[in-house]
């Protein structure tokens, strides 16, 4: 809750200039040059006024300890050496140093978190009520994630246990929509890697579609009206809309089948964590 808190805090923040040298809390607005990259990870040379926030933890580490102390002007080589598991892959155990030109130092002014903070966003009258929405948001969050991780288990388990044959028709034609997918981000990228990367994720979807539409027969596990009919209403809440223009849409974009499929697996997910028997490892 305290991290939420201080995250809300943060996002809030008004910043000013400020004559002197940068702090560990602060935000300084650069000018990069890069002056090093041997294997040509950056495409550009320069990047102008970038706002390097020295409290965030995705600021690279090197810039967290060579930037304090500079002041408006100054100028500093700082090389850095990207971790080998960087989210960014194309950046993953590469070194690029960087000429840093400080173009101003920022003070970050924190509000207070009381009422009057609590009702700006509008979704609190008062900073007690505001940390008991926190709460519950987290609490949903931690059963969401509880959800996923027990979902993912039980299809990785039920899967392995009933390896039934895939028609390689199948298969190909799930890796072609694959390869279509990922040539709309990447023009350049490699057909028969990716298909090679993604056959076990091609096989196993199709295997877990397999079976748990055998199992809801075998179950009668069946998707009733009322429950398509509440997810459009969910559907139609989040996106701001009538149930008529959510139904509508839907209809249109095709993904009404859709929706009844999500559906019968959650039912079918619910029925299998029912009969299941928890074990702690080890």
């Amino acid at each position: 809750m305290d991290q939420t808190v201080e995250s809300m805090r943060k996002t809030h923040a008004d910043r000013r200039d400020v004559d002197r040298e940068a702090k560990d809390d602060d935000v300084v607005i650069a000018d990069l040059q890069k002056i090093y990259d041997p294997q040509l990870v950056l495409k550009e040379d320069s990047f102008p006024e970038v706002a390097i926030d020295l409290t965030s933890p995705m600021t690279i580490k090197e810039f967290k300890e060579h930037i304090p102390g500079l002041r408006t002007g100054d100028q500093k080589e700082i090389k850095v050496q990207y971790d080998k598991n960087y989210p960014n892959p194309d950046f993953a155990g590469a070194e690029i140093t960087y000429q840093v030109t400080v173009k101003s130092v920022q003070e970050q002014l924190f509000p207070e978190f009381d009422d009057a903070f609590a009702k700006s966003p509008g979704v609190a009258e008062t900073a007690l009520e505001l940390r008991m929405k926190i709460r519950e948001n987290i609490k949903q969050q931690k059963a969401e994630d509880l959800r996923r991780q027990q979902k993912n288990e039980i299809i990785q388990q039920v899967c392995e246990k009933n390896k039934v044959p895939i028609p390689v028709g199948l298969i190909n034609e799930y890796l072609s929509a694959m390869v279509e997918d990922v040539k709309q981000t990447n023009p350049e990228m490699n057909e028969a890697e990716v298909r090679n990367n993604y056959h076990g994720v091609a096989v196993n979807t199709l295997r877990w579609h397999m079976l748990f539409h055998h199992i809801s027969q075998k179950e009668k596990i069946e998707v009733l009206p009322s429950d398509t009919e509440n997810a459009i209403k969910r559907f139609a809440e989040n996106y701001n809309m009538t149930p008529e223009q959510a139904r509508e849409a839907l209809r249109k974009s095709g993904r009404v089948s859709s929706i009844r499929d999500t559906l019968l697996e959650e039912k079918v997910i619910d029925f299998l964590i029912g009969k299941a028997e928890i074990v702690k490892a080890g």
